[in-house]
């Protein structure tokens, strides 16, 4: 049975029963707290799934890497490459996603003892996104004969077939939505190609690129290459943190075989090896245990930063260098530019919302002239979070010519209407997945681009859903409980942490800090406190509802417990999401 109720912020709360019978059965055969089985059975898992959830295993939960198409083809390409030693180059992506999956096959090279491929990342602002001939022509006179694209390549029909032509092979490594039509490359590994039949479309192009060197390094091993040839095999598993960091800052959702590479990368990464990693922990003053928060708001944007607006190929330098000096230089420098990020972000942030007059529109636009695109994707994502609706930042040239970043939300496939658009000629270029993309629009088609987005999102129900995992008191919200939900994590999207309703409280009372957070301080009618928070309130629906709410009327909340550690103590703090009348 499943209850739907409206908050003050219009947002749906989803509330669902359980099967007692199967409850009953799982705490009297499993040793588990009782609440970490509600939630689990709440967020569909049958009893046979849930060991395997909680404890995921690469002998268990890895599947055949051959089960991406073209993967054969891709491991072929390159065992002849080797054989034939050719000089190889891995054309990235100027995104973490881009700058770990280039890391990856660059050390994997490393660790077996051959030359380490040139790479080449990209300038954002000159170059756009993925490849283009001029820079494939310089690969090619450095001596390279076979391209890996890692994070792009899907659609870069024009490119590969100049390669063919100049004598390079190329191997698309991706995880971007496809076309029926894709370029002649030597093999397109992507998941999200129509034709493949992996059920692996949710990973990184990390993650991608993990299986691509799964599979080779088996296929070489069974070749007799690490034992004959005196090379060593490497150890996937030492990668993993860079897996990890490339899945949580590409927001894939942390299930299933992302569940277990985050999982292993994590706690690679508190032993890792990598000095470039070190570095950039240690310069982003990460305290504690190391999550996909750390990762995707700490780490992550500083590898970000570098290709929003910088040289985009500091990040994988610093996560290839095997020098400490160097990757405390470049972790610093990263820190650096960063910090300029912000401070752009922030006025354009300002600038943007100036011009979302309505929030009626079932799509948002908002566009600017020079904009820096490094930072489009940036305001896109902070608009759509306000909004909670589709949102395109679009940068136009002196010429008419419009690049931007679009941010989606549940229920609308932006990645597909992206291509749909475009094969209407109403786009340059453009593509991306379901939560994200890039366009290049011109100013003559751009209304008309417009209108279609606003056409095929119109009648889609674009309502903010907040489904709830437990119901407790103020009283239930203690230490013990949020620790017995240790096994649940790596949290993130796909397996948020879990979502707690407190009834019936009342707003002792509340004040701003830094004038943009707000702490309030709850009571239930026992007079028991709990001190919750908002951040960035101001950008909230609830900024401006909470200050006007009744002191004297109660409440239903929603939100998720935090352990705050300061100077030894350990502290409850519930994040609010949301508030609605008492039932």
């Amino acid at each position: 049975m499943e209850e739907t109720r409206t908050s003050l912020t219009q947002a749906q709360w989803i509330i669902t029963d359980i099967d007692q019978a199967h409850y009953t059965h799982i705490k009297n055969t499993e040793d588990l707290p009782p609440p970490l089985i509600e939630i689990l059975l709440k967020r569909g898992f049958a009893g046979g799934e849930i060991k395997r959830f909680l404890a995921p295993q690469f002998k268990v939960d890895m599947p055949s890497p051959f089960a991406l198409q073209d993967m054969d083809k891709a491991v072929l390409t390159l065992e002849n490459a080797l054989e034939a030693q050719n000089k190889i180059a891995v054309f990235g992506d100027y995104d973490v996603d881009g700058a770990t999956s280039t890391a990856l096959i660059l050390l994997f090279f490393r660790k077996m003892g051959l030359q380490e491929p040139l790479f080449y990342i990209p300038n954002r602002e000159k170059e756009g996104y993925g490849p283009n001939n001029e820079a494939f022509k310089r690969l090619y006179d450095q001596g390279a004969r076979v391209i890996i694209t890692v994070d792009c390549g899907t659609m870069s029909h024009d490119v590969i077939a100049y390669g063919n032509q100049i004598g390079l092979k190329t191997i698309v490594i991706d995880h971007h939505v496809a076309e029926d039509d894709l370029p002649k490359a030597a093999a397109i590994v992507n998941p999200n190609r129509l034709d493949d039949t992996s059920h692996l479309g949710n990973l990184a192009a990390v993650g991608v690129t993990f299986m691509f060197l799964a599979a080779l390094r088996k296929r070489l091993r069974e070749k007799g290459f690490f034992e004959n040839g005196g090379y060593q095999e490497p150890n996937l598993l030492q990668l993993c943190d860079l897996v990890a960091l490339g899945t949580v800052c590409d927001v894939m959702p942390l299930i299933g075989l992302n569940r277990l590479f985050v999982k292993t990368g994590l706690q690679q990464m508190t032993l890792t090896q990598n000095v470039g990693i070190r570095s950039l922990i240690e310069a982003s003053n990460a305290q504690g245990e190391l999550t996909p928060s750390t990762l995707g708001f700490q780490l992550g944007p500083r590898i970000n930063a570098a290709g929003r607006i910088a040289d985009a190929s500091l990040g994988t330098q610093l996560l290839t260098t095997a020098q400490q000096s160097e990757a405390q230089a470049l972790a610093n420098e990263l820190t650096r530019i960063n910090q300029e990020r912000q401070y752009i972000e922030t006025s354009l942030r300002d600038e943007a919302l100036l011009q979302v007059k309505s929030s009626d529109d079932s799509a948002l636009f908002v566009e600017g002239i020079n904009w820096p695109t490094g930072i489009l994707g940036l305001i896109a994502g902070k608009i759509k979070e306000k909004y909670y609706k589709p949102t395109f930042a679009i940068s136009f040239d002196v010429n008419g010519i419009g690049k931007g970043s679009a941010r989606s939300v549940e229920g609308v496939d932006l990645g597909g209407l992206i291509i749909e658009a475009k094969n209407k000629g109403l786009l340059v270029a453009g593509g991306g997945h379901k939560m994200a993309g890039g366009v290049t629009v011109e100013k003559a088609h751009y209304q008309a681009f417009k209108d279609f987005i606003h056409e095929k999102t119109k009648d889609i129900e674009i309502t903010r859903k907040y489904k709830v995992d437990l119901s407790l008191s103020i009283l239930g919200m203690n230490l013990a409980f949020l620790k017995s939900l240790a096994p649940l994590e790596p949290y993130g999207v796909g397996n948020p942490q879990p979502l707690i309703m407190l009834k019936n409280l009342s707003i002792a009372r509340y004040f701003w800090m830094k004038e943009k957070h707000l702490k309030i301080i709850f009571e239930d009618v026992g007079g028991n406190g709990l001190t919750s928070l908002l951040f960035n309130a101001v950008d909230h629906p609830l900024g401006n509802l909470i200050p006007a709410l009744d002191p004297g009327k109660r409440f239903d909340i929603v939100g998720y417990g935090d352990i705050n550690e300061w100077q030894g103590a350990q502290r409850i703090q519930f994040m609010l999401k949301d508030i609605a009348d008492a039932t």
